[in-house]
């Protein structure tokens, strides 16, 4: 979260803001003034619980059940884990992706990024590390990836991982196999559905979690191959040794692989490489930019479109549905980017999250058969006052009650000047209280600092008072010492 400060954090109340609508419309984001920003919000397939995390002394999960608006499970991690995303895989299991960098050392050191998979159960907040290899012989270490959440059991999803031929001590990865494992996330059971060569560097898996092909590398020849499974085999569909050509799924019809790349153009296009054969096909290049990324959906991973580079990162859609849910809900928020973080099973309720390049990140819950939506932070914010402990204004987080405006600054007064002078001339605009270093504030503390000089008034009357007669200067110095210290190191500072 991006809301603290060690200067004064002052915590308003708009406390008269009314949106209604005859049709499903998103209520604007001026209407809340500037809402908590709340980061990876994930949401479950029945709609029971909001998973979201914040990077503080530790990297920490919370889950919320929005059944009872209560904070029921807390799951920290190491601050040396960097979390890169998250969802659910069912109603009470939550799939954490993270990675850690560390430093290969050789001739030169290089660093490089390993990945780790968690679970976590909802229900009761444990969690276990997926494919580790502390635990597991035959893997090697941090290999796990995640690759769909239908596994082979009803209870299992799909990852892969490294199979090692040899589980002895010192093995190497080009001794392992690529393969793919279904694995309980609950027990951390696996057992191997598919493997692959020792030249295997991917795999191609449908919505259902069937495997559908794979992709291989030849370090040695820099050689990339794609295979489909034709029966027990895979035969190739296509091989090339350009670098910049990555494959990057399946197609929406199941009858192609879709990659990126410039294949000599200009511009990095979108191809189709039919399971039939005869080669990359163009399907889509953009007249100014590259095509830099993709768009999946947050359950099933399907692509659903790519993103085109520029300023606005605009999205050319492969998915027709998703693209009219996406357009649709940016017809509300007007300038506003929409990323969809997660739906129901019935897609009654879909969490959406709107950016843009003035606006801060907000996270709406929007329920479709109501026809009314929820800013996140606001409608739970248990969520943003997570973020709070352990920092010096930790004492604000009761005022996170409602529609809450935050103000802050780095000189000791200004922000309380600011709301101050507002509030007098709105008489809807209510100062709750703030916080002062570990110091906290109620109202009358927060207008006794707005009426204090500020810093740069303290320090024209310190240099007055330097060039004036010395009865002046004797006023001054009958102040308390600490005051004189700070304005005269402040005054040394500046001529410095």
């Amino acid at each position: 979260m991006r809301l603290l400060r060690s200067a004064p954090l002052l915590a308003t109340l708009l406390c008269l803001v009314a949106v209604t609508a005859a049709r499903a419309a998103l209520p604007p984001v001026e209407s809340f003034g500037t809402t908590p920003i709340i980061d990876n919000v994930t949401l479950s397939l029945d709609g029971r619980f909001i998973a979201s995390s914040y990077s503080g002394d530790k990297v920490a999960i919370v889950i919320l059940d929005r059944s009872t608006k209560k904070l029921t499970q807390r799951v920290d991690f190491d601050q040396s884990l960097k979390l890169r995303g998250m969802n659910f895989v069912s109603d009470h299991v939550l799939i954490a992706q993270f990675s850690i960098t560390y430093t290969q050392r050789g001739n030169t050191e290089e660093k490089a990024e390993i990945g780790a998979v968690f679970s976590i159960d909802v229900r009761d907040g444990s969690s276990r590390q997926l494919l580790e290899a502390k635990t597991n012989s035959r893997i090697y270490p941090s290999s796990g990836g995640f690759l769909s959440r239908k596994g082979a059991a009803p209870d299992e999803i799909l990852m892969s991982a490294l199979l090692l031929e040899n589980a002895a001590a010192g093995s190497s990865p080009d001794e392992a196999s690529n393969s793919v494992l279904s694995v309980n996330p609950l027990t951390g059971k696996w057992r191997v559905i598919e493997k692959g060569s020792r030249t295997t560097s991917g795999w191609l898996i449908d919505t259902e979690g069937r495997i559908v092909g794979r992709t291989e590398f030849n370090r040695k020849e820099q050689r990339r191959t794609i295979r489909i499974k034709d029966g027990d085999d895979y035969r190739i569909i296509y091989e090339h040794t350009d670098p910049d050509f990555n494959t990057i799924g399946l197609a929406a019809d199941g009858q192609s692989v879709l990659a990126l790349g410039a294949r000599g153009g200009d511009r990095v296009r979108l191809w189709s490489i039919p399971f039939t054969g005869g080669g990359p096909q163009p399907l889509y290049q953009d007249a100014g930019y590259d095509v830099e990324g993709v768009v999946r959906d947050i359950y099933d991973r399907r692509l659903l479109g790519v993103s085109v580079g520029g300023l606005e990162q605009r999205v050319h859609w492969l998915d027709s549905a998703a693209e009219a849910r996406v357009k649709a809900l940016e017809a509300s928020l007007p300038g506003r980017r929409i990323q969809i973080a997660g739906y129901t099973r019935d897609q009654k309720l879909v969490l959406a999250y709107a950016v843009s390049r003035n606006n801060p990140g907000v996270y709406y819950l929007i329920d479709f058969s109501t026809n009314r939506a929820e800013v996140v932070g606001q409608e739970y914010p248990q969520l943003a006052k997570i973020a709070l402990e352990g920092k010096p204004c930790a004492s604000i987080a009761d005022y996170l009650t409602g529609m809450t405006v935050l103000s802050y600054s780095e000189d000791p007064v200004a922000a309380a000047k600011v709301v101050d002078a507002y509030a007098k001339s709105n008489d809807k605009f209510v100062i709750l209280g703030g916080a002062m270093g570990d110091s906290a504030l109620d109202t009358a503390g927060v207008k006794a600092v707005a009426q204090m000089p500020s810093r740069e008034e303290l320090i024209a009357s310190i240099v007055a008072c330097i060039g004036a007669p010395a009865s002046n200067i004797a006023g001054a110095i009958g102040a308390p010492a600490s005051n004189i210290a700070s304005i005269l190191s402040t005054i040394e500072e500046k001529a410095a």
